[in-house]
């Protein structure tokens, strides 16, 4: 069972701007030489197109139980203070001017809102999460209610009374 779960998926209109993209770079690799060898070029740009925009919108976040991910990281909502919600210009200064360079930031440039997590665990060297999300109220309020069902004792996945 997941409190949460959001897929940072790239935005729609990148898949059609790598149609665009895909025929310019295929016709700079026309060779004029084969079709055979023409066609690959047309199909190493696209391939090409096509593992960098899915890759980058494979990023996940979810509270499941208790515990946030984000990407690859993990960490027990226990282990986190309040969450701040970040709007777009929060989001510049805390990655930008006024960022710890030890920091957990998991950040999609597309992604114009976030939300900060104070690492509390003395034993962690990472101060704080900045994590992208569309949804960020729902995002901090999964994480108070898994904090909340874990220092009331209820089980991992028992839902909320």
């Amino acid at each position: 069972m997941s409190d949460y779960r959001e897929r940072l998926a790239t935005p729609w209109w990148w898949w059609l701007a790598v149609v665009g993209v895909v025929a310019v770079l295929g016709a700079e690799l026309y060779t004029g030489v084969d079709l055979v060898w023409d066609l690959s070029g047309f199909a190493a740009v696209g391939v090409a197109a096509v593992a960098l925009l899915a890759g980058l919108g494979r990023t996940r976040i979810e509270v499941s139980g208790v515990t946030l991910t984000a990407g690859r990281a993990r960490i027990p909502v226990r282990m986190l203070g309040a969450p701040l919600v970040l709007d777009p210009d929060l989001l510049r200064h805390q990655i930008g001017p006024e960022a710890d360079p030890t920091a957990y930031l998991m950040v999609r440039w597309w992604v114009r809102q976030a939300v900060r997590l104070d690492v509390l665990d003395p034993d962690d060297d990472t101060p704080y999460w900045i994590v992208s999300t569309r949804h960020p109220m729902e995002l901090a309020a999964a994480v108070e209610a898994a904090k909340a069902r874990e220092a009331a004792g209820r089980p991992q996945d028992a839902p909320a009374a």
